[in-house]
């Protein structure tokens, strides 16, 4: 996360918002470190605890966090600046909240960082057609789960809760879409392995995971080797070709909603292409 040290003190909200069944101590590492820069004022709302409250949807979650935002920018008139970092279900409280703060709330707030980790920006809805023993069994029961058990937040996440319009598509348009489009830097990032709740494609807004081929000699970080250090998505794009899917795409009839592009093109939801994480 890039924060300019000229900011004066107090004045750059940054806002950590953690994921289902979560805690707002799990970010507590992050807010630790940021606390350390005086320009920095740390917000770790628990306003989604306990545990049952996220099952309420994305709606009520993320109204719960537009108003400890607003509790926040009353109680510190010096406040200039916001970032929004989000882990997992946080990542969609965040860019929820940044649709109604910049747009029904008028907020003044310059946002300068958006970052998500492990979001599911395209829900968890899992392809159909597969056969039983390639994961078509595993794709059913999950669905099952994920709609019947997690009541509103899972429907949202099926894309089974509005038939009109469900709501990780109105968050793709709109007030949300120009609220993003409004930060300095938008950050996705995603485990490229190991993570069947959020995978690769859901959490980085991709259409198949290119990782997964194995044949590609990726740098990794020399401090933190789980971090790769180059996107296979920007490389192909520097070619001026598509990346290569892990399996053939016919494997994945798809017979569920698809997400719209962006209104006015097909720019990335979050402009930035983020780094991956691989385990």
């Amino acid at each position: 996360m890039l924060l300019p040290s000229a900011e004066p003190d107090g004045s750059h909200l940054v806002v950590l918002i953690h994921g289902v069944a979560g805690l707002a101590t799990d970010l507590a590492f992050l807010g630790t470190l940021l606390a350390q820069r005086p320009q920095v004022v740390v917000l770790a709302p628990t306003c989604n605890e306990p545990l049952l409250k996220p099952f309420e949807g994305v709606v009520a979650g993320g109204e719960r966090i537009v108003l400890a935002i607003l509790r926040e920018m009353a109680q510190r008139p010096a406040l200039r600046k916001i970032s929004l970092v989000g882990h997992s279900l946080g990542g969609l409280y965040a860019r929820y909240a940044a649709g109604v703060l910049f747009g029904r709330c008028g907020c003044t707030l310059e946002p300068v960082n958006l970052i998500t980790l492990a979001t599911p920006h395209l829900g968890v809805r899992r392809p159909a057609g597969r056969p039983l023993l390639q994961g078509g069994a595993f794709n059913w029961l999950f669905k099952q789960v994920a709609e019947g058990l997690c009541s509103q937040l899972g429907m949202e996440l099926s894309l089974e809760d509005e038939e009109a319009e469900p709501l990780l598509v109105q968050l793709c348009k709109g007030p949300y879409l120009e609220a993003i489009h409004r930060f300095q830097r938008c950050r996705l990032y995603a485990n490229v392995y190991n993570d069947f709740l959020v995978p690769y494609c859901t959490a980085s807004i991709q259409p198949y995971n290119p990782y997964r081929r194995g044949d590609s000699s990726l740098a990794t970080s020399p401090r933190y080797p789980h971090i790769t250090l180059q996107s296979l998505h920007v490389l192909a794009a520097g070619d001026g070709q598509r990346p290569r899917p892990a399996v053939e795409p016919w494997l994945f009839a798809h017979t569920a909603r698809e997400l719209p592009l962006p209104d006015g093109g097909g720019a990335p939801l979050l402009g930035v292409r983020a780094l991956a994480l691989s385990g």
